[in-house]
């Protein structure tokens, strides 16, 4: 039986290194596309270059918006370990336009790194 694995770029480099070594466990996305089907137990392929890992989605939370993300105290701790708090509200916009953010809600991967 075969089935197919969704690859996902990480696009800073040190993001990919943080999910890689478990300091990031959990990735946050716009609920659109993709990722408004994303199941629990599904195996993911993320890249940034040359470099992949395979994590499987443990657990699924879904936000109402990027301003209730960033709220949460937990949720940053694991989304966002080296973003300080006064420089948090302007992390997302750099991957996502204002429209977007508030067309779309908020899904939170909590992920473990498989290889």
């Amino acid at each position: 039986m075969s089935y197919k694995i969704d690859r996902f770029k990480i696009r800073r480099k040190r993001t990919f290194e943080l999910i890689k070594k478990g300091i990031k466990w959990l990735e946050v996305r716009l609920e659109r596309g993709v990722f408004a089907n994303i199941k629990e137990n599904m195996v993911l392929e993320l890249y940034n270059g040359y470099d992949n890992i395979r994590v499987l989605v443990v657990d699924i939370k879904r936000v109402n918006s990027i301003d209730e993300l960033i709220n949460d105290r937990l949720i940053r701790i694991g989304s966002t370990p080296e973003v300080s708090d006064k420089d948090i509200s302007k992390y997302y916009r750099q991957f996502y336009s204002e429209g977007a953010l508030r067309r779309n809600k908020v899904i939170v991967l909590r992920i473990k790194v498989l290889s």
